[in-house]
């Protein structure tokens, strides 16, 4: 089976799902970045505000420390997902639009068979979606249609849930999160879990999920389940109330 990966340059989580996903695979045709270069600083800046406006001076911080952390670390050993690739020998191509004609014609010269979408900041539009024979597949984590949209694990971690779950299902068309299930997993939060410990616990799961999905595919076993737009609920980018409620319960960012 014939298939490629299209995910985006974050450094922070990634790496972990692909660590977890290349100790079994690797034998994708090619990786594709999303990486909007002339956009770049500008949106990058956007989200960094956006994310201080939400959860405060003290919490960005940590974060922007985290990310200096793996610059730094990634000159002595592979810790951000390029690295990654390269000392895999994994074929990559950053890109910068996914639906951009020259590269659907591009996946269309693959004659690629799946297309698996990890983390792609870009709704595929319908003219990708037909390309691959078997379909695209897209990673959410939570059971939807509840928690469609943005930061899942927040919104897991606010509503106190029991269980976490990850979503892998085909993308049938433009609309976000939705489409045929193909495997939903369930697992036990871990108690007084921080909402970034909860992230890199759930990509290695996201990963073996992927790999369970994948050999499902590959030996013809899988099967459909439509997801219900009715039955779930849609998640924005946390307000600063969001996070304040999030606090007072009890709960943590890092």
């Amino acid at each position: 089976m014939r298939k490629i990966i299209i995910t985006t340059s974050e450094n922070l989580y990634l790496p972990v799902f692909f660590k977890r996903l290349f100790e079994e695979r690797s034998d994708f045709e090619k990786i594709f970045v999303t990486n909007i270069k002339k956009k770049k600083e500008k949106n990058s800046l956007s989200v960094l505000l956006r994310y201080l406006k939400t959860f405060g001076w003290k919490n960005t911080v940590i974060l922007i420390w985290k990310y200096i952390k793996i610059e730094i670390l990634d000159t002595f050993r592979n810790v951000k997902i390029a690295s990654i690739f390269k000392s895999k020998k994994i074929n990559y191509e950053i890109i910068e639009n996914v639906n951009d004609v020259d590269f659907v014609d591009q996946i269309k010269s693959l004659n690629i068979d799946l297309i698996i979408s990890v983390s792609c900041p870009q709704i595929f539009g319908l003219r990708l979606i037909s390309v691959p024979k078997i379909g695209c597949i897209n990673i959410h984590g939570s059971e939807l249609p509840k928690y469609r949209g943005l930061l899942p694990s927040f919104w897991t971690l606010l509503n106190q849930e029991n269980d976490g779950c990850v979503t892998l299902f085909f993308i049938k068309d433009e609309k976000l999160d939705l489409g045929d299930a193909v495997c939903v997993k369930k697992f036990k939060i871990p108690a007084n879990i921080s909402l970034h410990e909860f992230l890199i616990y759930s990509k290695k799961i996201h990963a073996t999920s992927l790999l369970n999905t994948l050999e499902s595919i590959e030996s013809g076993s899988f099967s459909r389940t439509p997801i219900i737009d009715s039955k779930g609920s849609y998640c924005a980018f946390p307000t600063r109330d969001d996070y304040l409620d999030f606090v007072g319960k009890g709960l943590r960012v890092w």
